[in-house]
């Protein structure tokens, strides 16, 4: 067949090598085993105008090496090594033949556009980083000797993986399939030679100021079993960036913009540090860092005395209450009993702080009042044991939940009374308004209005404690009816792809309200919540929270469902990766 009459790429005729080669019987490779070799050296002479098809190659290769393995003939420990040899010499000559841009070209794309493992062969068998996922594994089948296994993973890091790492772009240039490339090198390549290359660019990665633009569904997919590989294998990551964190301090701080600037870069380090320790608890298996949890309830405690003045300032109070979730969903209970102090005291002051007159408002932001609200919804989802024996300071645990022994009952957990000092609030406000608007009108009307007498008595009616209570019963009850329908919904779009023991799972109480004012226009990301006005935030979040958290908290205990920990881990997790909330 003449090349100038068929349509065949070279491309396709080395996938159809690969495949052909797979199917052939391993008592069949004494008789192709020459031509293989001959056919590997005559690419190698001259490399260059077969650039397209060298990615093939090195999967022939790994192919070659597994038949080899299933068979006795011939002198074994000469072909390996002529074998190892060959594949060395391709792995070379395929990053010296093609750019370093086209790596990180293929490695642009998101998650959700994946290649399927059955699509085309000639696509797949071109694509350098899917040859690698691939053959990765087989990597000490084919070498077999320890040096060229670590020559080889530094060969991939150098020219792959740390390119796309240190690319402007970055984290675009980071793909699944470079993930699960990194992922399968930090697995086959255990030796110290090997692990120095990728272990440089994955904490190169990691300390990246863009690392927290990555996309939540690539972080929790990809990024997460990468990180627990890699902080596996150094121990010193928690140490480090606990040193990395300082004490608040209100010392040599001068006024003007050079203060402002250097409390805001401060802020700034804080809050990336506070992350990267996040990511690095929800990544590993649980009591993973329970050695270090002393030093991390210190380093807690210390910032937790930051002002708006002091540097770093109380804004890191939202990176902080999101520590604090994932050492709930990552610390079993029995070493978390040193930290239930904080966090028990931090969501007092914090939920207290909504009040305009409580003396904590100017140190927590609309950030940190979401985060505290945050890790309250968690710790009342997950149905953490140690947080049962505190509930009661925060939530009406008992039938008085629902239903309310007298109009005159006045609740004693902090959430319904903060909740009805809102709605309390908010009723004075709307009388206030009323009153103003008629006093505005024409002297006309307000002399035909009814006697002093008998406005004062409508007036005290009006602000009579049964009087407010009942309009701020009805107003609890309609926010609460507004919510639930809103959970409602939700659940009922959840149950349609969802089978019954989906329904059965407990999920946040606060995601509904978050998504409700979302729907509503007035939420969007964190960046939002930061720009809002204080008193509009609780308003439209806080506010609607805390009036139904009792009741739905009470009706998720007896409905006995069990917490989803992987929601919950996602939650934080998108949290972790939400640059809107860094200063």
């Amino acid at each position: 067949m003449s090349t100038l009459t068929s349509d065949l790429a070279d491309t396709d005729l080395v996938a159809f090598l690969v495949d052909y080669t797979k199917s052939l019987e391993d008592d069949a490779m004494d008789e192709i085993w020459p031509d293989c070799l001959t056919f590997l050296r005559d690419v190698l002479a001259n490399p260059m105008p077969h650039r397209q098809i060298l990615p093939a190659l090195l999967e022939f290769t790994a192919t070659l090496a597994e038949k080899v393995d299933n068979t006795n003939f011939g002198e074994q420990r000469r072909m390996r090594r002529d074998l190892g040899d060959l594949f060395m010499r391709l792995l070379t000559a395929t990053f010296t033949t093609r750019p370093m841009g086209y790596f990180q070209d293929t490695s642009s794309m998101s998650i959700d556009k994946i290649p399927e493992e059955n699509g085309s062969t000639a696509t797949r068998s071109s694509d350098i980083v899917t040859v690698l996922v691939s053959i990765l594994p087989k990597l000490p089948l084919i070498l077999v000797d320890n040096d060229r296994i670590a020559n080889a993973a530094t060969s991939i890091s150098t020219n792959v993986i740390g390119p796309a790492f240190r690319a402007k772009a970055f984290p675009e240039t980071v793909s699944p399939l470079l993930l699960d490339l990194i992922y399968e090198l930090t697995r086959t390549s255990s030796l110290p030679a090997a692990t120095k290359a990728w272990k440089r660019d994955i904490e190169a990665a990691f300390n990246d100021t863009k690392f927290f633009a990555t996309e939540t569904k690539l972080a929790l997919e990809k990024w997460l079993p990468v990180l627990r590989m890699w902080s596996q294998n150094d121990k010193d990551r928690m140490p480090e960036l606990l040193s990395r964190l300082s004490a608040p301090t209100t010392a040599g701080i001068m006024f003007g913009v050079g203060a402002t600037s250097a409390r805001l870069e401060a802020d700034r380090k804080t809050q990336l540090n506070l992350r990267r320790m996040t990511i690095l608890v929800l990544a590993n298996p649980e009591d993973t860092y329970t050695i270090n949890l002393g030093g991390i309830l210190e380093k807690l405690t210390e910032l937790l005395t930051a002002t708006p003045a002091s540097s770093p300032s109380s804004a890191t109070r939202a990176d902080i209450f999101l520590l604090l979730r994932a050492l709930v969903l990552r610390i079993s209970p029995v070493h978390l009993a040193p930290v239930w102090p904080v966090i028990t005291a931090e969501l007092t002051h914090a939920i207290a702080s909504v009040l305009p007159d409580d003396g904590n408002s100017e140190r927590y932001n609309n950030l940190s009042v979401l985060q505290a609200c945050k890790l309250l919804d968690t710790l009342v989802t997950t149905a953490h044991d140690d947080f049962q024996l505190h509930e009661w300071l925060f939530l009406t645990d008992t039938i008085d939940a629902v239903y309310r022994p007298a109009l005159d009952w006045r609740p004693v957990a902090l959430v319904d009374e903060v909740a009805e000092a809102l709605q309390e609030r908010l009723a004075n406000n709307a009388a206030a308004t009323a009153a103003s608007a008629a006093a505005d009108e024409p002297a006309s009307a307000s002399s035909s209005a009814v006697p002093a007498d008998d406005g004062d008595a409508a007036s005290s009616s009006l602000n009579s404690p049964a009087t407010t209570t009942t309009r701020t019963t009805a107003a609890a009850t309609t926010t609460t009816s507004t919510t639930n329908r809103a959970a409602t919904d939700q659940g009922n779009n959840n149950s349609s792809s969802n089978n019954s023991d989906d329904e059965n799972k407990r999920r946040s109480l606060l995601q509904p309200v978050v998504r409700a004012a979302q729907d509503a226009g007035v939420l969007g990301d964190s960046a939002d919540a930061k720009a809002m006005a204080k008193t509009d935030f609780v308003a439209r979040v806080v506010g609607p929270f805390l009036g139904q958290l009792s009741i739905l908290a009470f009706e998720e205990t007896y409905r006995m469902g069990w917490p989803d920990l992987e929601e919950v881990r996602a939650e934080v997790a998108g949290d972790v990766f939400d640059e809107g909330g860094i200063v």
